[in-house]
This record gives C-alpha cells, sequence and structure tokens, in this order.
C-alpha cells in the first residue's frame, strides 16, 4: 500500500508541476500587450487534462492519508484547486474581450444550409480543435455539416476556413500545405488519418469512461452533474461509432459504480430489475437521481469570501450581507484565531423573529476585509457573536453558474473553494455578517440579471449573487428559520407568553389555585 501511494504522489508532483508551469505561462502572456488568443486557447486546453489528471490523482491519494494528515492534503488541493480556476477564469474572459467584435472565426449565416432569402440566420461558431481525439467527433460534425458539404463556398474558403478552427498538433499536421483546392482534400484526409481512427477514438472514449472522476458526495450537484455529461457523452460517441453497449456493459457498469458514493449504490441496488447490468438502466437512474436533487437546489444568499487580516494573521472566511441587521458581527471562533483586539464592549437589545427579544452584551473589535483579487479594503466595526448563523451552502445551479461566466463575473463564494476559508467544523459556516451600517457604502450599484428571480450585485468586495433557485418549500423555511431566531433556546419558541399570551391560570397564586 506504502508503495502504491508512493508513486500516486510522485505521479502528481509531476502533474501539480505541468499545472504551475502552464498556469506561468498563462501569466505571462496575459501581461503581453498583444496578447495571443491561439496560444491562450492551447494553454486552456492543456490545463483542463492536466487538472482532469489530478482530480483523479488527489481522489485516489485521498484513500491513504490518515487523519492527522487529511487537513493538509485537502488544503493543499484546494490550493492548487483555486490556482487553476484563478488562471482559468483570467484567461478565458481576456480571450472573450479579444474576440468579442472578431467574426474571423465564426461561421457566416450564409452557410447554413437550410437558409432562407427572408430569415437572416445568426452567425455559427465552431469550437477550435487542437488534436485531443475524444473531441474530433464533435469537431468534424459541426464543421462538415457547415462548412465541408456547403456547395456556396470554394474549396480554398473551406480550407482556409479549416485553418481557422484548428490550434495546436492538428495545425501542425497541416500547417505547411498552400491554400489550393488539392492540397484541402489532402488536409482533410491527414487529419482524419490521424485523428478520425475508428480504433483510436473507441480506445479513447472507453478510456474516458474508465478514467471517470469519482463522486464523492452526491449532494455536490455541480460534480454530480459534470460526472453525469461525461458519462453521456462519451456513451453517444461510442454509439456514433457503431460500438454496440452489450459488447462494454459488463464490464463498465461495475467500474462506474464504483465512481459513485455508498448512498447512490445501495440506490441503484435496490432499483435493479434483474442480476445482469445494463448501461441504460445505470444511466437512467443516474439521470433520475440528478434532476431530483437539482430541483431542491436551495435559495441563494448574498455570500462572499473575504480575507480578514491581523498583524502578520490572513485567512479567507464566508461573509453574509444582511441588511435586516443593523449592525456588523464577527464569530468568536474567528476572533480568537485572529487574535483580534477588543476595542469596548456594548449591550444590544435583539429584535427577533417572532417579537422575541433579547439583551446580550458584545465584545467590540475593528477588523480589515479585503477582496479576493486584493485591490480594495476597508476597516470595520463588528460586534462578536457565537454562531452567526446556520451553514449556508453555495449556490450550485450549473445554468447559473455558467451564466456568471459567460457575464464575465466573478462571485468569489461561488467560484473559489470553500476549504480555503477558516471553519471550526464545516467548510460552509458563516463568520461574517455585514448589517445596514456597513452594507449600504460597500454597493457599486451594478446589477446583472440572471434569471427572473435571482440577481448579481457588486459590491466593492467582489460580486454576490441573490435570488430564489429551484427549491422545495420546506427547505426554504427550514434555512430562514434557523437565520432568524439565531440562538433562541428551542423551547422559547413554544413558551406562549414569549409571545405575549398568558393563561390566567399562571397570574393566580397557590392558595387561589
Amino acid at each position: 500500500m506504502d508503495d502504491k501511494s508512493g508513486r500516486l504522489k510522485k505521479k502528481r508532483g509531476v502533474t501539480r508541476t505541468s499545472v504551475t508551469k502552464i498556469c506561468k505561462a498563462i501569466e505571462t502572456e496575459l501581461t503581453k500587450t498583444d496578447v495571443n488568443v491561439d496560444a491562450l486557447e492551447e494553454m486552456l486546453e492543456q490545463l483542463a487534462v492536466e487538472s482532469n489528471e489530478l482530480k483523479n490523482l488527489d481522489s485516489q491519494i485521498e484513500e491513504f492519508v490518515s487523519d492527522d494528515k487529511l487537513e493538509k492534503e485537502v488544503k493543499e488541493v484546494a490550493e492548487y484547486t483555486q490556482k487553476i480556476i484563478t488562471w482559468k477564469f483570467r484567461a478565458t474572459k481576456k480571450i472573450r474581450e479579444r474576440t468579442k467584435n472578431v467574426d474571423s472565426l465564426n461561421v457566416p449565416s450564409s452557410c447554413y444550409k437550410e437558409s432562407s432569402s427572408n430569415i437572416k440566420l445568426p452567425k455559427l461558431s465552431i469550437s477550435k480543435f487542437y488534436g485531443q481525439s475524444s473531441l474530433w467527433l464533435s469537431f468534424w460534425n459541426s464543421f462538415e455539416s457547415a462548412i465541408h458539404e456547403n456547395d456556396s463556398l470554394s474549396e480554398v474558403s473551406k480550407f482556409n476556413y479549416l485553418k481557422a478552427h484548428l490550434g495546436g498538433s492538428a495545425l501542425s499536421t497541416i500547417e505547411g500545405f498552400a491554400l489550393t483546392p488539392e492540397n484541402y482534400e489532402i488536409a482533410i484526409k491527414l487529419l482524419k488519418e490521424r485523428f478520425g481512427r475508428s480504433d483510436v477514438l473507441i480506445n479513447t472514449h472507453l478510456n474516458n469512461l474508465l478514467r471517470i472522476c469519482p463522486l464523492k458526495n452526491s449532494d455536490d450537484i455541480v460534480s454530480f452533474r459534470k460526472m453525469f455529461d461525461n458519462i453521456q457523452t462519451e456513451i453517444r460517441s461510442l454509439e456514433s461509432l457503431n460500438v454496440l453497449k452489450e459488447t462494454y456493459q459488463n464490464l463498465l457498469c461495475p467500474l462506474l459504480l464504483k465512481c459513485l458514493p455508498p448512498d447512490l449504490v445501495l440506490e441503484y441496488n435496490k432499483s435493479m430489475k434483474s442480476d445482469k447490468y445494463e448501461i441504460n438502466e445505470l444511466v437512467d437512474f443516474l439521470s433520475i437521481q440528478l434532476k431530483a436533487k437539482e430541483r431542491s437546489l436551495m435559495y441563494a444568499s448574498p455570500t462572499l469570501i473575504v480575507s480578514v487580516e491581523n498583524n502578520d494573521l490572513k485567512h479567507y472566511v464566508r461573509l453574509i450581507i444582511d441588511l435586516g441587521s443593523q449592525r456588523s458581527y464577527v464569530s468568536k471562533y474567528v476572533a480568537d484565531v485572529m487574535k483580534l483586539k477588543c476595542v469596548g464592549e456594548q449591550t444590544v437589545t435583539h429584535g427577533l423573529f417572532g417579537g422575541l427579544k433579547r439583551r446580550e452584551n458584545h465584545k467590540k473589535y475593528s477588523i480589515e476585509l479585503r477582496n479576493t483579487e486584493n485591490n480594495f479594503s476597508c476597516n470595520v466595526e463588528v460586534m462578536d457573536q457565537n454562531k452567526i448563523c446556520t451553514s449556508l451552502p453555495k449556490l450550485k445551479d450549473p445554468k447559473n453558474i455558467e451564466e456568471l461566466k459567460q457575464l464575465g463575473i466573478f462571485a468569489s463564494d461561488i467560484c473559489l473553494n470553500e476549504n480555503l476559508c477558516l471553519y471550526e467544523n464545516d467548510p460552509k459556516e458563516i463568520h461574517i455578517l455585514l448589517g445596514a451600517d456597513t452594507a449600504a457604502r460597500l454597493f457599486t450599484g451594478e446589477i446583472k440579471n440572471l434569471s427572473p428571480d435571482l440577481i448579481a450585485m457588486n459590491t466593492k468586495l467582489g460580486w454576490t449573487v441573490i435570488g430564489r433557485s429551484r427549491i422545495t418549500e420546506n427547505d426554504s423555511s427550514s434555512t430562514l428559520m434557523s437565520l432568524l431566531v439565531n440562538d433562541v433556546n428551542i423551547s422559547d419558541l413554544w413558551r406562549l407568553d414569549t409571545l405575549n399570551i398568558n393563561d390566567p391560570a399562571e397570574n393566580q397564586s397557590r392558595k387561589e389555585l
């Protein structure tokens, strides 16, 4: 076991070095005045491949990590995850900026074979192909229907479009050819021979299925959706290559089940109609489970990840904005860990849900908050509190997350890993509450609509998302209740006198009774 663990760690070390080099190359490219978009796109492809490999290695190594070293392992994994997310986002944003007004990579509307003289169709964008075999079919199907079989284009024009949509090793394969009709046919033949061989494609898609990243938690809807989409993509690709499911399902199903968390495996075993594995049955089961979990996504609370600094100490923490609170608060846990200096005390009467009131004495602190991009900081006066509120999950709706990416919005609490943050028991803990006394001066006024019930708001500490995603009523009410009746004894909620409703008998003396 030690030998296997050692080998995996050595392999991960090489992969981490590769990730660091790619991120450094992206950083260097972004500092240039004339950014090479093609180079950035190629680096992103390389980073995606190395990122997937790193995830697989992390999952395998975690099984060998002892409890006393687990925290260190999680922090290291989070650091590399954060590095990958940051540079991927910055590179994607720069590419989007540079190509926003450039139509060279867009297929004109005339390339639609079903075009009508009365209808002006939108431009069709085809993703570049960099030489990854598993993406060849997707690329070629799009290019063939839009360009290759379009009779309105000359062979030379088709060759121009082909070169414009290739990068990396794929472009190198035909780089030396002159733009002539004869060379276009030769170029297509070479690309098919190198990247379109059926045996190579079948092995590639089967290997991708065998290397599916394990799902650790069925409630991690983003990872669940990504895993499910990857499985479906690979199976559809095998079908297009005329590979029958019966030839591989007995091998694939047990391996995929090993990648699922125990609760899903148990439910699947209960639902099996026979003793034989069927890939269609497994895929249908995963689809039903995923849709059910996506329907129960929670409300998006206005949360952020910020840096708290005090002398030499610096930690990321999760923060919530609550305009219903007149004051701002920090958890006693963070105050202790950050060694904050008390600047006074204050007794406050809290008005809580249902008209409840209670007086509490709080220590006061002055803390420095800084956004994750490190270009804004502010000092905030806060009072301590045992617990700010219940742990709040992050927004995990894949559609909303993709919408944020399209708008170029970096929402720290959605894009960053919560394991980077300081927490006592649960990474989803909230440790700072910004009330109306502070939050009002941090809003920039910039708002983006994501859906009818969800908006993104920009603050000086970063973007946050607020509103209603898809959720069941019971889940929402329980979350809101725990936020509003913070630290109230549950027995108090059942006492009628708390709500000023008294039984006359309670006012009678023992003698009267």
